[in-house]
């Protein structure tokens, strides 16, 4: 009997995740690059799982890479009968020859990993010519941000999220302009580019807003993201990369 209920894994023990409104972003990045059937894709951080249901509609040639094991039991319990080769390892330093893959999915996790440069280094290796990476990241340059600075610094605690589900990880701040300066040496052309979740960004004050989940979801509002300047504000960002 599986563990996994509803879109978030028990207790909260992966300290990243793809949220319902995500696998939207990551469903509609997917359709627009035209993939065919022999195309090799890499979820990479794949942590509960919740990526693979999506790019399983697009690819069967799919490996999902995780450094924690418990994470990997989990999603080789619930993944029991696809076709998905689990590999365990890290970013930093990818277990796969240069030009292995056509896509790479790397959403909730670069600001998690232990070096963000590296990792979109690594990415870009694995990468085939002409393949394509979909990148999402929070982003903390918005009033969330800000309350998470004075509860790191002021307060000492590096504990506090805004999803409430990273507490003793490693947590980079990351703006979209840091991100962008970081790929700018790389042959990683943007392509597209999208910001989301403005409640969790900018009312993240109000308690019917703090890691409401069900509000969150129903209310990414997506519109926002696609305004220029705006779009750099939300919580999250998506970026629609090629090699």
């Amino acid at each position: 009997m599986s563990v996994f209920k509803g879109n978030r894994a028990p207790n909260n023990f992966f300290y990243h995740f793809s949220t319902p409104w995500q696998q939207l972003m990551l469903e509609k990045y997917l359709g627009s690059i035209h993939a065919y059937p022999d195309w090799r894709y890499l979820d990479l951080g794949c942590g509960a799982g919740n990526n693979l249901r999506t790019i399983i509609k697009f690819g069967e040639n799919i490996t999902a890479l995780e450094p924690a094991t418990k994470a990997l039991e989990y999603c080789r319990e619930r993944y029991d009968g696809k076709s998905v080769n689990f590999v365990q390892g890290a970013a930093e330093k990818l277990p796969f020859n240069d030009a292995s893959f056509d896509v790479v999915v790397f959403t909730e996790v670069l600001e998690h990993v232990a070096s963000p440069e590296q990792s979109l280094r690594e990415v870009e290796r694995v990468l085939k010519q002409g393949g394509y990476c979909i990148l999402s990241f929070q982003t903390y340059l918005n009033l969330a941000g800000a309350i998470k600075s004075f509860m790191k610094y002021a307060l000492k605690r590096p504990d506090w999220d805004a999803w409430g589900d990273s507490a003793g990880q490693t947590e980079h701040m990351l703006t979209v302009f840091g991100v962008k300066m970081i790929l700018r040496p790389m042959h990683l052309k943007s392509l597209s580019e999208s910001g989301a979740d403005y409640l969790n960004a900018w009312l993240i004050w109000l308690p019917f807003i703090h890691q409401n989940y069900k509000l969150l979801d129903r209310f990414p509002l997506f519109f926002l993201g696609k305004l220029p300047v705006i779009k750099w504000f939300g919580m999250d960002y998506f970026m629609l990369l090629q090699k």
